[in-house]
């Protein structure tokens, strides 16, 4: 089964150092609408330094690890819940600007579906860590 071409969207992200926020994402055709069916497909979203980095990176994340859930394609046909784990960013420095993208491998088809910019804002806050 062929694979059809996925949509890029450039997207910055920002958070808060150490917080364990979730991004969803909604993978397209290029057209933008039309939703994909991602039954199946791996997942990896890795965040670097310098994109030019080997992979992990500084983390990556990915559905063999457990951080990308694609679970529920009945209901929310063509997208992926990300939950970043505290300790993926708790050591990188909150006065840096980082790189990330999201890649989908569907049908033996690795495509780049979103990504840009990855800036933390320094938790001030210590409670319960």
């Amino acid at each position: 089964m062929d694979c059809p071409e996925l949509a890029y969207t450039p997207f910055d992200l920002n958070f808060v150092q150490g917080n364990t926020p979730g991004l969803t994402v909604t993978v397209t055709l290029p057209d933008g609408v039309t939703k994909v069916d991602l039954t199946g497909a791996v997942i990896y979203l890795t965040a670097k330094e310098d994109p030019s980095e080997a992979d992990p990176g500084l983390f990556q994340l990915s559905t063999v690890s457990g951080d990308i859930d694609i679970s529920d394609q009945e209901t929310n046909l063509g997208e992926y819940v990300v939950t970043f784990p505290a300790a993926a960013t708790a050591n990188l420095s909150a006065l840096k600007e980082y790189f990330w993208d999201s890649k989908v491998e569907l049908n033996g088809i690795l495509q780049t579906v979103i990504g840009g910019k990855l800036t933390l804002t320094q938790a001030i806050t210590q409670a319960g860590t």
